[in-house]
């Protein structure tokens, strides 16, 4: 699985401040939870030290998944053309690390409904590496021109590189699901969709916070069933 966020893909606003860009690769299976992968033994370990471990492990009903994430974040002042540190605005910061993760979503009522699911990651990572640098440069010289060469980089966190650690808990619980399961031979063209959730989480590491909110989900697709 491969995600990034980039703002020059939302041109003309795109603007290099805060948050400017991210990048994650990840593969899943039941092999990435096994402990001779290393990674996965680790986070148990923090799992257990927060005491996650009895709900991945002891929920009856229960169905999971793991992975591992290859991650890059990089973070900017809004001056990126001024070489000196600007005392006054958010510093330059690259992270780059490796994330294990397991999500368990517990079954419930009949045995069929999946509406809760707990995810927990452990990451490694370092801080004040040139990767950001790197691609931000290279989008700036040949995507966006019109944008400054970054040239405050070397006053970036941990400049060099600095070894750092994460953990994150996230609980997602459904609210309202309709799907309109239908006979396509009655109703052939449309098929809706609508998911409502609540979510909580919390970080501590290279990000720090604790956050909530609302999730919804609306979609569909237009079918023409041939008999």
């Amino acid at each position: 699985m491969f995600m990034t966020d980039q703002d020059f893909f939302f041109p003309p606003k795109n603007k290099d401040r805060n948050y400017t860009m991210g990048v994650s690769i990840g593969v899943s299976g039941p092999c990435w939870d096994k402990n001779s992968r290393v990674f996965p033994w680790l986070r148990k370990q923090v799992d257990k030290a927060f005491f996650m471990n009895r709900l991945h492990k002891n929920s009856k009903g229960k169905r999971y998944i793991s992975g591992m994430q290859l991650v890059d974040g990089a973070f900017t002042p809004r001056d990126i053309g001024n070489k000196n540190v600007i005392d006054t605005d958010r510093p330059f910061g690259n992270i780059f690390g490796v994330m294990q993760s397991r999500t368990t979503t517990f079954v419930t009522g009949n045995g069929t409904d999946e509406n809760t699911s707990l995810t927990t990651r452990f990451g490694v990572g370092l801080l004040g590496l040139r990767i950001a640098e790197s691609v931000q440069s290279w989008i700036h010289k040949n995507i966006t021109p019109e944008r400054d060469i970054p040239k405050g980089w070397p006053n970036q966190i941990s400049d060099g590189g600095e070894l750092t650690l994460l953990y994150q808990v996230q609980y997602n619980h459904l609210i309202y699901e309709d799907v309109n399961d239908h006979n396509p031979v009655d109703d052939p063209w449309v098929e809706k969709y609508l998911q409502a959730t609540w979510m909580a989480e919390g970080n501590v590491g290279w990000y720090t916070n604790a956050a909530a909110g609302l999730g919804l989900r609306v979609g569909g697709s237009i079918r023409l069933f041939i008999a």
